[in-house]
């Protein structure tokens, strides 16, 4: 939502997201909440930039934000517990989103679509 439709999801409703997530999870308590936060306030500022470019570079940026996300989140744990966390289900989470993308952008903008009512 926020590359084609950034007034869906406001900065404070992406903070509470993460919050829930931290709960839900039993994480940290803000962990989610800073990485969604710093991820908003990035893909914010090259969203113009993303949308001008055809599918497959938005697809490559997708890649490459889920992989810096997922690097900030294992440093920001390994830095707080002071312990290396595990690699490899950090790993999996960035192979799973890149993976599910294409999928993801489908049933968006079709709800986006939906929401509109440009499909009426």
């Amino acid at each position: 939502w926020l590359i084609h439709n950034p007034m869906v999801m406001p900065l404070w409703f992406i903070f509470l997201g993460g919050l829930y997530i931290d709960f839900s999870v039993d994480g940290l308590l803000g962990l989610h909440a800073f990485s969604f936060v710093v991820y908003y306030m990035i893909l914010y500022r090259v969203r113009r930039i993303a949308l001008s470019q055809p599918l497959l570079y938005q697809y490559a940026i997708f890649g490459l934000s889920a992989v810096l996300f997922e690097f900030l989140r294992w440093s920001m744990l390994s830095l707080l517990t002071w312990q290396l966390w595990a690699f490899f289900p950090s790993l999996v989470a960035v192979v799973i989103n890149i993976v599910a993308f294409p999928v993801i952008l489908l049933v968006l903008k079709l709800l986006h679509r939906i929401m509109s009512g440009y499909g009426r």
